[in-house]
């Protein structure tokens, strides 16, 4: 009976059994069970992975920027009212991240952002992903200063240049 309803628990075991006769009581059906060496049957079921494998292939190759607003909360020291942005740009190979907080969300703040990225990570970056945003959208012409083959769309492929404001 344990096997055929055992996904149901010890106690829908116990009601079955005594519609089907069983007289003894609970806690010595579940002593027999353990004497037996019965056990409940494992559910299988499908495991998921905690995040998706990045499609990066060495540091640097690609590092997705994403500017998210900051709420008052998460602040801990005094806004006196100003609202404050976190750019981040995380490493799709290395997992490293660089964050800044920023009092607007604008392309002039994207662009000095983008100048000091390569220079904190560590390693020169080949491709940037952003969400075509508009502090991003903006930015091809000084992203066209800056990097070569770029154009305003979704992904900005980089070499290493620097940018003079």
């Amino acid at each position: 009976m344990l096997k055929r309803n055992g996904v149901y628990g010890l106690a829908e075991v116990y009601v079955r059994c005594r519609e089907k006769g069983y007289k003894r009581s609970f806690t010595s059906m579940c002593r027999q069970i353990r004497k037996k060496g019965y056990k409940k049957p494992i559910i299988r079921r499908k495991s998921y992975s905690k995040y998706e494998r990045m499609d990066g292939k060495y540091a640097g190759d690609k590092v997705p920027i994403d500017i998210k607003y900051v709420t008052d909360e998460c602040i801990c020291f005094p806004s006196y009212g100003n609202r404050y942005y976190q750019i981040t740009g995380i490493d799709e190979y290395s997992r490293e991240r660089v964050l800044k907080i920023v009092k607007e969300k604008s392309t002039y703040e994207t662009g000095k952002y983008l100048m000091e990225l390569e220079e904190k990570m560590g390693f020169p970056i080949r491709m940037i992903q952003v969400d075509n945003g508009y502090e991003f959208v903006k930015i091809s012409k000084i992203l066209t200063k800056l990097y070569r083959n770029t154009s305003p769309c979704v992904t900005y492929v980089l070499t290493t240049k620097k940018l003079k404001f």
